[in-house]
């Protein structure tokens, strides 16, 4: 069985080298900064329901 997750974090830029690297630099702000309870509320899983749900 295979099972995963995402978080909805966005990110943007004039080429896709520059959206990704723009990404990149979000998830690691989003890791270092927030607190875990907030991590979980942003998880989605496979089915588009939240992780707490």
């Amino acid at each position: 069985m295979f099972n995963y997750a995402y978080l909805l974090i966005v990110s943007q830029g004039d080429t896709i080298q520059k959206a990704r690297s723009n990404l990149v630099e979000a998830l690691e702000l989003f890791f270092e900064t927030d607190e875990p309870s907030e991590i979980q509320d942003r998880l989605i899983t496979e089915d588009g329901r939240t992780a707490r749900t």
